[in-house]
């Protein structure tokens, strides 16, 4: 959407309290606390709305997600991924700092996929 086009009341108020959100996962982190899951939880899927309707994040939520990614382990290919991927035709080759980053995010994400299941 476009920075000077209004936002539909919804989607007004999930930017509001997922930037709320933010800045409470980011406190708690500051504190040196765990970010409860269900927090965590309810912030990738407000970021998932917001980029499903084309609304572009908050910093502050920006800077939550970047952290709570940061906090994951490093990443170990799993089985069924394979070790290198070829880049696929019109696809720009990334360096191996943005696919680790790829892969964390992917995993992020994963992992909060599972505890539904």
């Amino acid at each position: 959407m476009n920075a000077s086009e209004p936002l539909p009341e919804g989607l007004a108020e999930v930017v509001r309290l997922s930037t709320s959100l933010a800045y409470r996962v980011l406190n708690t982190q500051l504190i040196g606390s765990p970010v409860p899951p269900d927090q965590a939880q309810a912030l990738v899927n407000a970021a998932k709305l917001m980029h499903d309707n084309g609304v572009d994040w908050p910093p502050g939520v920006v800077e939550a997600l970047r952290r709570l990614v940061e906090t994951l382990p490093p990443a170990t290919p799993e089985i069924d991924e394979p070790a290198a991927e070829e880049p696929s035709e019109g696809v720009e080759d990334v360096g191996p700092i943005a696919m680790s980053r790829g892969r964390k995010i992917k995993r992020f994400i994963r992992s909060f996929r599972k505890g539904r299941d």
